[in-house]
């Protein structure tokens, strides 16, 4: 691994990093600023990629079982609390796992991140920036500017 090829796998931990602890301070902001239906919507953009991720794996992995298990008598299918034990611990392992990955220079599990995730909160935050303003405090209007800034360079650069 050349030195290039390192300081870009730093950046790209970096970004995904400062993107989304910057993303979940702006989450709890909108909380603490008591806007909780803008708190949830914002939420569950900051999940959806682990949780489309950790159902694609679910899914992926019952079709392999499928194919390479033939029932023997009649349909055999695997318990449902086995999958879903499975669908959630890959959802909690996800951050870990993404930031191993593109430290290895994996592109699609940034893809991830960028359509599932940054795509939809730099547009949900341009759209709360408009609605609301900066805000009153200093904070908040830090909390708002960094995590656009994130956003934007985790859009053009992911």
């Amino acid at each position: 691994m050349t030195v290039l090829s390192k300081l870009k796998s730093v950046a790209s931990v970096s970004l995904y990093v400062g993107d989304v602890g910057t993303d979940v301070a702006h989450t709890v902001n909108l909380y603490i600023n008591c806007h909780y239906n803008w708190f949830a919507l914002s939420l569950v953009i900051l999940c959806s990629p682990q949780l489309v991720y950790a159902i694609t794996q679910a899914i992926i992995e019952i079709s392999k079982r499928r194919r390479h298990k033939r029932p023997q008598s009649g349909l055999e299918i695997e318990p449902a609390s086995k999958v879903l034990t499975k669908a959630a611990y890959k959802v909690l392992i996800l951050p870990i796992s993404t930031v191993n990955q593109m430290w290895n220079g994996d592109r699609k599990i940034k893809c991830w991140e960028v359509f599932f995730e940054a795509y939809p909160q730099l547009v949900f935050q341009l759209f709360l920036l408009f609605r609301f303003g900066f805000g009153l405090d200093y904070w908040s209007m830090v909390i708002k500017v960094v995590s656009l800034v994130f956003s934007v360079a985790s859009v053009i650069f992911g």
